[in-house]
């Protein structure tokens, strides 16, 4: 999925890149600048014959070329190219350092790459939004894909007839038929890492978080931090590198200590934390 995934959100993802760059006041790299600075980049992983390469390892040999950029402007270098399809998410660690590996190794010599056209991309990524996310308003497909609102309508037009429309308190919410549910859910309690789909995958987080407690969510400059969600609900923080949680919640309420002693447990055998 990875190609066809860049060719249909890589330019809405620069475009935004960029004018986040110009609002900061901040240069937009010239193409000789980024052609010498992906070299460097395709250089380093050959010179350390690893798959798998820290910022750090990138910007040593960077530091003894003779590109003068600063150590912060490298830093989007390595972002643009994220958003071209030529760096991805490396292995991970034992500590809490992310690596990058090239594309070409990491993805493309282990899998098949699937070409499709654009109509065919949309429709792809609109059921695949649906699918894991719903229910889900028209704006929380728009935000989550970066796409922008014809695309996403017509995109949720070529899955219509999976998808069950509902209006609750004057919203559309779209409903992927295959995985509504019934009966009452259980009580629920989990703990959530920072950037987890379930806040950041949505515009409309009202409806989980109420407005006054967002700042213990996340930030305005965009990091989300680890949640508490009791019954659906956000509740509270948590820290996962504590022995113990450290579990603060917004408002004074009793909670079962069991219930989250057996989440904090949970979390720590799936992440290895």
């Amino acid at each position: 999925d990875f190609h066809w995934m860049q060719d249909i959100c890589r330019d809405k993802a620069k475009r935004t890149f960029y004018g986040w760059m110009k609002a900061n006041k901040e240069e937009i790299p010239e193409e000789d600048e980024t052609r010498a600075c992906r070299k460097i980049i395709k250089e380093t992983f050959k010179k350390l014959k690893k798959s798998s390469v820290t910022r750090d390892e990138f910007y040593e040999l960077f530091s003894k070329s003779d590109i003068n950029i600063s150590n912060k402007k490298f830093d989007y270098h390595i972002r643009l190219a994220e958003i071209d399809g030529m760096l991805c998410s490396g292995d991970l660690t034992s500590g809490i350092t992310p690596t990058y590996s090239l594309v070409s190794e990491k993805i493309d010599k282990n899998n098949d790459i699937l070409n499709i056209n654009h109509e065919e991309a949309l429709n792809r990524i609109t059921l695949y939004y649906f699918r894991s996310h719903s229910p889900a308003t028209l704006e929380d497909f728009v935000w989550w894909s970066g796409l922008n609102k014809t695309e996403c309508r017509k995109g949720i037009k070529s899955i219509e007839d999976k998808l069950t429309e509902k209006t609750i308190e004057g919203r559309t919410f779209y409903i992927y038929s295959e995985g509504r549910t019934k009966g009452v859910p259980k009580s629920s309690v989990l703990l959530l890492p920072p950037f987890d789909e379930y806040l950041i995958g949505y515009k409309s987080r009202d409806i989980v978080l109420k407005p006054e407690y967002q700042h213990h969510a996340h930030n305005k400059n965009g990091v989300f931090y680890p949640i508490i969600s009791i019954n659906g609900r956000i509740q509270g923080n948590w820290k996962p590198r504590s022995k113990e949680g450290d579990f603060t919640f917004f408002k004074e309420k009793r909670y079962s200590k069991s219930s989250l002693s057996v989440a904090f447990k949970k979390f720590k055998e799936w992440g290895g934390v």
